[in-house]
């Protein structure tokens, strides 16, 4: 299954109404290509998982690049994973309030990409039911 994953960090100006407006548009365009994922969140920090057919999901990563309610966007992984991780989700929405929870989030977003985060945030997504 193609995967892709990235981190980036939200403008000053977003509010939480606007990344639900934004999970919302996602949840549809995403179910009509046929991409799962999860995004996760804590001001100001993102980071998505994107899996589905490599055509679809590298356009959407290209349209991601472009939108300016986030920048410093870095591609983290783009490739082939043996498991589908979200297959009941066009789109997860985990919003990171714990403090565990966003201690162990920014740890993961401030360390070198490897094949543990995805692990990581996998573990993250279960522990959340905030969608």
């Amino acid at each position: 299954m193609y995967t892709l994953i990235y981190k980036s960090q939200f403008s000053p100006v977003i509010s939480l109404v606007d990344v639900d407006n934004i999970h919302t548009v996602a949840q549809m365009r995403n179910y009509n290509h046929s991409i799962t994922g999860c995004l996760y969140f804590t001001m100001p920090y993102v980071m998505q998982i994107l899996q589905g057919q490599d055509a679809y999901v590298n356009q959407l990563y290209a349209n991601i690049q472009k939108d300016s309610r986030h920048h410093s966007v870095v591609l983290l992984m783009a490739e082939d994973h043996p498991t589908q991780l979200f297959p009941e989700w066009s789109m997860k929405k985990v919003s990171i309030r714990s403090e565990k929870t966003y201690a162990r989030f920014v740890n993961i977003f401030d360390r070198a990409f490897t094949p543990g985060v995805i692990l990581d945030l996998v573990a993250i997504a279960a522990d959340n039911q905030d969608w």
